[in-house]
């Protein structure tokens, strides 16, 4: 569906017809409203990109990566070392 010049035209006319004394105040009245829903676009986007920033700096704790704590080596003595002998039990 294409619209030709001679259609813009016409339409044109007929606007005219149908509001030429008040088409100053229709298109003022227009151009208030394309504004107003440009400001409000403007003003979610912003909102939106906020609560986005927000989120993204806000972690829970499953989310949070902690450091692992490095192990100690601890002293291991050796299971001759705690048990006594057999050879000096006997003996003594």
């Amino acid at each position: 569906m294409n619209i030709g010049t001679g259609e813009i035209l016409l339409i044109l006319i007929i606007i005219l017809i149908l509001y030429g004394k008040r088409l100053p105040e229709v298109t003022r009245s227009l151009g208030k409203t394309l504004g107003q829903i440009k400001k409000s676009m403007d003003e979610t986007k912003n909102e939106l990109a906020r609560i986005d920033t927000k989120e993204m700096t806000q972690t829970s704790p499953s989310e949070t990566k902690a450091e692992p704590t490095p192990i100690r080596p601890t002293e291991n003595k050796s299971q001759s070392e705690n048990k006594p002998s057999a050879g000096k039990d006997l003996a003594g």
